[in-house]
């Protein structure tokens, strides 16, 4: 928005009739009522000082030829240079001696700036010289009619508007003439301007361009564009020059006709809808009703009311809705006749009866069949594999692995059992208990030996007494879920396991724990087990996990102890920490009476106590060396237990 600059030919007339003529403060100066009001309340019509594009400066000036200022003494008329005419300038030389010309409003001024004015006088913006009163209350200004801007410390005429008179505002301290009616608006060629609400300034509101014009102050839209010829839907219409109304306007409707640019002529079609061509075909008319365009449905689609759309049915095809039969019509866009299937179903558009549930499946043999949604129809959804066969579950039926191979017989403990034709169940043949039997490989057959791998035996004496010893050998036991294992039938009595020794099917080494303690030596071979005590303060032992039902052990092997070195074997319900103590060991040398072994040595201890779980033998240093020994070691080659 820019200012109009107006209001300086107002102020600098204020200026110059003021100098012969003093303006009255109390507000009872009488105005030319041709002015109309100037009050800031904003309701003065804006016409009054805008008129045919006059503006209220230009207005002003032209009234001031009518206005009759008198002196300070109240009796004679102001001269022209004194209280007349404002004096346009371009420069100060048009100014009379005691004038300067204000080159932003055109038109001789007292001053434009303090260089202006007197040495102890100011310029203010009313372009007046003023002497400057220094204050700090308003006391200090009554006297002068004035009142104290305690922020600039000075007297004042106004600090606000509403201090001045009507048709003035506040500028800088002083009231100064109004440049516009507040709240006035009124055009400048295509500018809408508008006063603000002091009327200290007049604002360019808007340009009024485009499809635009200015009217009393304010944009209005053309009511078309000038000088053109148009259609108003039916009604043709031509603008007048300056696009401000319809000049023309004549109804083509009313004639059967339709509206073009060049006026009332008849139509192809209807202007701008759409019409169908034929079932299959859409077209539209264009705006001026002269011309359409084709538009072919796509497949599945036809022409209803002007637009291709989808078929709901296909055209004179009867179709199934539940259970109805439906006949669509020939566009596809509907129904036109409808029978209900009371005693069966609709199945492609006809009433078929009902053969099975639908949805639901029946084995045949070893295939899968499986009613349709609708019930009427069978068909084989699935063939079962070699190994599979059809399982019914209810209304369903599904392929399922055998349980068992057709025909087949199985055991089940001492129960002989065969497989069915499907392979689907085992069924219940007979007990072979009751024949002295038992169940072996599908068949009942006669009790094999103890000590067999059909009938592992829970140790080597069981087989013994049970007169299924065959002489040493390799048997059966029950342990972990049967292991093979040496038994020696013949020596001490037979019934004896091999643990350690050449023939034992088993890992030597993994059946011992060991303890060591200082300078030892484990070696651990496949048929024997050798344990070192090299010095004065060494220990080692070696214990094995043996069946609580053993009794008794046989060793054979080699010892060495030198004085101060216990040996011996090891029994009891659980392992010493690193070695066992001396009241639970079989001592083979005692070194309280610093015995020596060294040689072969054959052993069979029968066991004292009961609930025996584990077997171990030991070399102890002594650790005091009373016997001046420090040696000591076990070479065993075969242990076994009965």
């Amino acid at each position: 928005m820019s200012l109009l600059r107006i209001g300086l030919v107002v102020a600098v007339w204020q200026v110059s009739a003021t100098a012969g003529c003093p303006r009255n403060r109390e507000g009872d100066a009488e105005r030319d009522p041709s002015l109309g009001d100037t009050s800031r309340t904003g309701d003065t019509n804006p016409e009054e000082f805008a008129v045919n594009g006059s503006s209220f400066a230009d207005r002003l000036v032209d009234e001031m030829d009518a206005l009759e200022l008198t002196d300070s003494a109240g009796d004679r008329k102001c001269g022209e240079r004194e209280c007349g005419r404002p004096i346009p300038c371009q420069n100060s030389k048009d100014c009379p001696e005691d004038r300067v010309c204000a080159a932003d409003g055109g038109i001789c001024v007292q001053c434009v700036g303090d260089e202006d004015c007197p040495q102890e006088e100011s310029c203010g913006s009313d372009h007046e010289c003023h002497t400057s009163v220094p204050c700090i209350s308003d006391i200090e200004c009554k006297g002068l009619a004035l009142i104290c801007d305690k922020d600039a410390g000075l007297c004042v005429e106004c600090k606000q508007s509403s201090h001045c008179s009507d048709g003035e505002f506040c500028d800088s301290g002083y009231c100064v003439p109004i440049v516009c009616v507040p709240g006035a608006k009124w055009c400048s060629g295509a500018d809408a301007v508008g006063c603000v609400l002091d009327g200290s300034a007049a604002l360019v509101r808007e340009t009024c361009d485009g499809e635009y014009y200015c009217q009393n102050g304010e944009c209005l839209k053309l009511a078309c564009f000038p000088g053109s010829e148009f259609c108003d839907g039916d009604v043709y219409g031509v603008c007048s020059a300056d696009g401000t109304r319809v000049q023309t306007e004549d109804d083509c409707s009313a004639k059967n006709m339709h509206c073009s640019d060049g006026g009332c002529t008849m139509s192809v079609c209807p202007r701008d809808e759409g019409f169908c061509q034929d079932d299959r075909t859409a077209a539209h008319c264009s705006g001026d009703g002269m011309s359409y365009e084709v538009v072919p449905c796509d497949e599945g689609h036809s022409c209803e009311a002007g637009e291709c759309h989808e078929w709901l049915c296909i055209p004179s095809k009867p179709f199934c809705d539940g259970n109805v039969v439906k006949q669509c019509n020939a566009k596809g866009s509907g129904v036109d006749a409808e029978t209900p299937c009371v005693a069966g179903i609709c199945v492609d558009g006809l009433c078929k009866p009902a053969i099975c549930d639908p949805g639901s499946s029946l084995c045949n043999g070893a295939s899968v069949v499986e009613c349709d949604a609708s019930g009427t129809s069978q068909q084989v959804s699935q063939v079962c594999g070699q190994d599979e066969h059809c399982a019914q579950d209810g209304s369903s039926a599904h392929c399922q692995p055998h349980v068992c191979s057709p025909g087949q017989l199985v055991c089940d403990g001492t129960y002989l059992m065969q497989c069915d034709d499907l392979g689907t169940a085992e069924a219940f043949v007979m007990d072979c208990a009751d024949d002295q039997k038992v169940c072996s490989g599908g068949a009942c057959a006669e009790v094999p030996a103890l000590g067999t791998v059909v009938n592992p035996a829970p140790s080597c004496a069981a087989i013994l007494q049970d007169g299924a010893s065959k002489g040493n050998g390799l048997y059966w036991l029950l342990e972990d879920g049967g292991t093979e294992v040496f038994c020696d039938m013949t020596s001490d009595g037979g019934g004896w396991r091999l643990i350690l020794g050449p023939g034992n099917p088993t890992n030597q080494c993994d059946l011992w724990s060991v303890a060591p303690v200082g300078a030892v030596e484990l070696e651990c071979g496949t048929d024997h087990l050798q344990l070192d005590c090299e010095s004065d303060s060494c220990a080692i032992s070696a214990v094995m996990e043996i069946s609580p039902s053993v009794t008794a052990v046989r060793y054979l092997g080699e010892v060495f102890s030198s004085g101060g070195t216990d040996t011996g074997l090891w029994m009891g319900p659980s392992p010493g920490v690193p070695l066992p103590t001396f009241d639970d060991a079989h001592k083979a040398c005692v070194p309280k009476g610093c015995c020596e072994l060294n040689g072969p040595v054959s052993e069979m201890v029968v066991f004292s106590q009961q609930d025996v779980h584990k077997l171990g033998w030991y070399v102890w240093s002594d650790w005091g060396n009373k016997c001046g020994g420090w040696a000591g070691f076990w070479h065993l080659e075969e242990v076994w237990t009965r």
